[in-house]
């Protein structure tokens, strides 16, 4: 379970609201969002992130913990009504494909640098992975061996994503303004 202290919670406000930044990134070790079939979504990091990634409007959300590759869409709070499949999490309630969005933040999970590789829900057949596929807009894991990193380049308002495989292939990528 994650446990954020008040303390550790005011401490990341002041940071951010006080930092000139054009970007706002947050690293955290579990991913509130996983297409990942070991751990999943998992409800302790979306109560803990969720709310500041929202309210500090954190644009970026980097995680590791599962051990697969994953790229959200641009989400933005969260719909209790609706849970996902995995770790007891819950679909987000907005969900923006095509940036630059307003508002929302893009969960990257890239777990994928040499440990043995999870499973990811992107079965085309299974109904309980349409959720994780509507938030999700890349994933890999053990059934496409996706050993791999990504790099972030920035460039002023300029974001650009590339994750590499073992083979040296981009397997994805993401590139957007802000405006």
């Amino acid at each position: 379970d994650y446990l954020i202290l008040e303390a550790q919670t005011n401490y990341l406000r002041d940071a951010v609201t006080q930092a000139n930044a054009g970007w706002r990134f947050l690293v955290a070790h579990k991913p509130a969002y996983s297409p990942s079939t070991n751990h999943g979504s998992l409800a302790s990091s979306q109560k803990a992130l969720i709310p500041l990634n929202d309210s500090l409007g954190i644009e970026v959300n980097l995680n590791g913990h599962d051990h697969v590759y994953g790229r959200s869409h641009f989400l933005y709070g969260s719909n209790p009504e609706v849970k996902l499949p995995g770790g007891g999490g819950v679909m987000p309630a907005e969900i923006c494909e095509t940036p630059p969005c307003e508002k929302g933040t893009l969960y990257i999970l890239s777990g994928t640098g040499g440990a043995p590789m999870y499973g990811a829900f992107n079965d085309p057949d299974d109904q309980a992975n349409e959720l994780i596929r509507s938030i999700t807009a890349y994933s890999c894991g053990r059934n496409v061996g996706c050993l791999s990193y990504t790099k972030i380049t920035i460039e002023g308002n300029s974001f650009h994503l590339e994750t590499i495989d073992a083979d040296g292939n981009r397997i994805d990528q993401l590139s957007y303004t802000k405006p």
